[in-house]
């Protein structure tokens, strides 16, 4: 989204929901090991690295079909 915009606020907000900070940063938890400080710091860099940002953007017509498939597959058999 454009810095200031609309979308931009909305982004930030959904990822403040998604990636709290204490998720994010261990001086925002309490009583952490040393052990447990590093292997958080690790685990971030990592997920940073590999999977922050990253994600599927379907238009709406497509994502109208991928729900009707998985609702078609969710039936019960008779």
């Amino acid at each position: 989204p454009v810095a200031g915009s609309e979308g931009a606020v909305y982004r930030r907000k959904q990822m403040a929901r998604q990636l709290p900070e204490h998720d994010q940063d261990p001086s925002k938890c309490h009583e952490l090991s040393p052990a447990e400080v590093k292997q958080m710091e690790q685990y971030v860099r990592k997920y940073k690295d590999e999977a922050l940002g990253v994600g599927d953007v379907l238009l709406p017509e497509d994502m109208a079909q991928v729900q009707a498939g998985r609702q078609a597959g969710s039936g019960a058999a008779s």
